[in-house]
């Protein structure tokens, strides 16, 4: 089991193209598709593709999730399984997101969503230190934390579409 520590962002400004300011910098880019096999309550049940990896992943919440500040932090449990056992699970998801994912080298995740939730921009930090605070954003960008507002987790939003603004 791993500890996710992870801060989130709502994209509101970027200083150009996602595509063009992802390939700019250097960033890795996938595609991934999830599928969700649980509703908003309780641990997370997803298949995921991504790049040429397919897992099994559960995530649950740790530790308070009653601070109205701070990043998210879960349990998460993942195992590989063969693609196409996730091709034919995602078939049968009944909730899904695809995103495509820009890895940039200073460890931000900026997600661009696909279909349903096309628009939606989110950026993502990962940490070792839940105590240590959110970073700043890139030059040119604009974020508002979302990292607990659980209309924005990945689930949620497969589950219920992207929140109003």
């Amino acid at each position: 089991m791993a500890i996710e520590i992870e801060w989130k962002f709502l994209v509101t400004k970027l200083p150009g193209a996602a595509d063009d300011v992802a390939r700019d910098a250097g960033a890795r880019t996938d595609v991934i598709d999830q599928g969700y096999f649980s509703v908003a309550h309780g641990p997370a049940v997803r298949v995921r593709l991504k790049g040429g990896r397919a897992s099994l992943d559960v995530k649950a919440a740790a530790g308070s999730g009653s601070a109205a500040a701070g990043p998210q932090v879960c349990r998460e449990f993942s195992w590989e399984i063969p693609r196409a056992d996730a091709e034919a699970l995602l078939a049968l998801a009944p909730w899904r997101i695809r995103k495509t994912r820009h890895t940039f080298p200073s460890g931000i995740e900026l997600d661009v969503f696909e279909g349903p939730h096309a628009g939606l921009v989110v950026a993502e930090f990962e940490t070792d230190d839940a105590a240590a605070g959110p970073p700043e954003p890139p030059p040119g960008w604009e974020w508002r934390d979302v990292s607990r507002d659980l209309r924005y987790v990945n689930r949620a939003l497969a589950e219920h579409g992207v929140p109003p603004a």
